[in-house]
């Protein structure tokens, strides 16, 4: 075989993974999809089941050939856009995911392959077994810090990867990056407990996707973060809620009533009135959206069902869902429009204490808990049905039927407001029927 050009001696390759991998994968070494399945291991996977799907179709046409299942996938790019769509999802917690790193020449030690693009649909990889092929790599941009890149072209060429047919021995890595030094004491146990020698263990910033403002804090939230913010939102809602000096609404029917006037009628809602958005898939500023989630919402089945006093609770919901996505200052380096901010949930909440704590003179505080639960997981039904949140998420916070149906109300309304193709009747159909019994089964 052809040595590994000059230029790209010096380089390794990454496969990024769940902590609670781990201990299978001391014992077992990296593995491919069909080498689990044979040993009767449980496919612990952290890629989008649609991406599998995709790629157990794949047939590598060079070196040991085969189904793309035969082998494990490495990235050459040190931080990658897969992990960012992972990440996006909101499935799983950046702070628990590790990094193996291997020097470059295993592809020369191992039944190895690698691809000029990422094996994702649309991208339509070229694949070579030789290490003189190396240079035609896009080696730009899978160097590039940048988190996201400027086209789908692009981003499929920072993911291109290397395929080591069945197994990777773990003993071969260089490294182990994790995300601070509490995991790497975690990594270090399950080690020890195997009777095994770590490589190094360390932590490595460019790995991740990190918070520009506050410093070790993920980019973008994952489900122990989100659920640890709101509690500690409800918590603090307790010690304030009904004690304004100043309020400007009697109750939560003249804030809704006002509302419906003129939605600039709070702070928070006057930052979405005319903020644009880079969203493609929205086709409206902010503050429009929001007047069709509002209208949406009331038109929705969920809606019609409930009492007077949960619909006006249900509205309120609706105007404040995306409040998280201003103010205008902070998209001012975007030339004022907002970019795609799976945060904005959770941004919401200071602003939601703010308006239950300030503005309104008499709220039951469950329904301020509640309008908290809607507001920080509006989200959470569509990613379920799409992009691999757990259902057990949402378990954990919506326990009654009450609570369900109006966010069900509501994200089915944020939905169809955007593009009224995404009804999914049948989807959501198929999540009712799977979650109404569990909540019976806590009395509800």
């Amino acid at each position: 075989m052809t040595a590994i050009p000059a230029a790209h001696q010096n380089r390794f390759i990454y496969h990024f993974t769940q902590v609670s991998n781990l201990k299978t994968i001391l014992h077992h070494g990296l593995l491919s999809v069909r080498e689990q399945q044979r040993l009767g291991l449980p496919l612990n996977t952290i890629v989008w089941e649609g991406v599998q799907r995709y790629r157990a179709g794949v047939t590598v046409p060079t070196g040991p050939a085969g189904s793309y299942e035969e082998y494990i996938p490495f990235y050459f790019c040190k931080l990658s856009p897969m992990l960012l769509t992972i990440m996006s999802s909101k499935a799983i917690d950046e702070e628990l995911i590790i990094h193996f790193e291997f020097p470059i020449d295993i592809l020369t030690q191992y039944p190895a392959v690698f691809t000029n693009r990422a094996v994702l649909p649309n991208s339509n990889p070229d694949f070579f077994s030789d290490p003189a092929d190396l240079p035609q790599l896009n080696w730009e941009a899978i160097d590039s810090p940048a988190w996201r890149m400027p086209t789908e072209s692009l981003r499929h060429a920072r993911l291109s990867e290397l395929l080591i047919q069945r197994q990777m021995p773990i003993a071969a890595a260089t490294r182990l990056i994790v995300w601070d030094t509490t995991m790497a004491g975690q990594v270090l146990q399950l080690y020890q407990a195997a009777g095994l020698t770590p490589p190094r263990i360390e932590t490595d910033p460019s790995c991740y996707f990190l918070d520009s403002v506050t410093p070790l804090r993920p980019a973008i939230s994952g489900p122990t973060l989100i659920y640890r913010s709101y509690q500690r939102a409800i918590e603090q809602l307790a010690t304030e809620i009904n004690h304004s000096a100043h309020p400007r609404f009697a109750n939560l029917h003249e804030l809704r009533d006002c509302l419906q006037r003129d939605i600039t009628c709070l702070p928070e809602t006057a930052e979405l009135a005319g903020l644009e958005t880079d969203n493609r898939a929205h086709f409206e500023d902010v503050g429009a959206h929001t007047r069709r989630v509002v209208a949406e919402t009331m038109r929705s089945p969920e809606y019609a069902a409930l009492c007077a006093s949960d619909q006006t609770l249900l509205e309120v919901a609706a105007f404040l869902h995306d409040i998280g996505k201003g103010p205008k200052a902070r998209w001012q380096p975007f030339n004022g429009k907002q970019q795609l901010d799976p945060d904005h949930p959770i941004k919401a909440l200071v602003m939601l204490q703010r308006i239950l704590t300030e503005e309104i003179a008499q709220i039951d505080y469950a329904d301020g808990v509640l309008l908290c639960k809607l507001v920080v997981y509006h989200d959470i039904v569509g990613g379920i049905l799409f992009s691999g949140r757990r259902l057990d998420e949402l378990l954990d916070i919506f326990q009654t039927r009450r609570e369900f149906e109006m966010l069900m109300g509501l994200g089915r309304a944020d939905s169809v407001a955007i593009n009224p193709a995404w009804n999914h009747d049948d989807q959501r159909g198929a999540l009712r029927e799977a979650v109404l019994p569990k909540l019976r089964t806590k009395g509800n």
